[in-house]
């Protein structure tokens, strides 16, 4: 993974983590993640595969590939009438959805009765009985540890791709390969 990659974990990658958590969803059970082709629906993919459960995510046509090469196992069509798609695949309703495009009211009737619906903002729908609405953001994070435990994964001790151009400051990774921000920011040139 490349730094510029690296730098959509804080906010993406351990609020997926967060969702996750939040879904509760047992190994071998069944998910269902809107926005899979977003960064924050991706990772909620990539994680839950890696966790053992099983994937339902929705995707445009152009966005087929690219979701499928995350991980999910099933694609429905994004737009009108995914829950009816997803209750096809998955009868009686998943265990838990994290609606990560905000769909809302529009997604609920894919989620089982006793399931979990995860949003990453308020929720403005009407109370649904027997289904848990849980929000959750970046902030629900444990630790900043568990970001260089996901950067580390399967990277060896350090994040590699971008040699000299790129530097990390505290949360920020910045690529100096795509802005030249020393040119404007001299604070943060790479330090030799």
């Amino acid at each position: 993974m490349g730094l510029t990659e690296a730098a959509t974990l804080p906010m993406n990658g351990l609020t997926a983590q967060v969702a996750l958590e939040a879904l509760g969803a047992e190994h071998g059970g069944t998910i269902a993640v809107t926005g899979a082709a977003g960064a924050l629906g991706g990772y909620t993919v990539q994680l839950a595969k890696a966790a053992g459960l099983r994937v339902i995510a929705d995707s445009s046509k152009k966005d087929e590939v690219l979701v499928r090469s995350l991980g999910a196992d099933e694609l429905v069509p994004r737009g009108s009438g995914v829950a009816d798609h997803i209750l096809a695949l998955a009868p009686g309703g998943v265990a838990g959805l994290m609606d990560a495009s905000v769909q809302q009211n529009e997604v609920v009737p894919a989620i089982r009765p006793d399931g979990v619906l995860v949003e990453v903002r308020a929720w403005e729908g009407s109370p649904v009985h027997g289904i848990e609405q849980r929000t959750v953001s970046v902030t629900q994070a444990e630790s900043p540890a568990d970001i260089q435990e996901i950067l580390v994964k399967g990277q060896g001790s350090r994040v590699k791709g971008q040699g000299s151009r790129a530097t990390v400051h505290g949360w920020v990774v910045v690529d100096h390969s795509f802005f030249p921000v020393a040119r404007w920011c001299p604070w943060l040139a790479p330090r030799t």
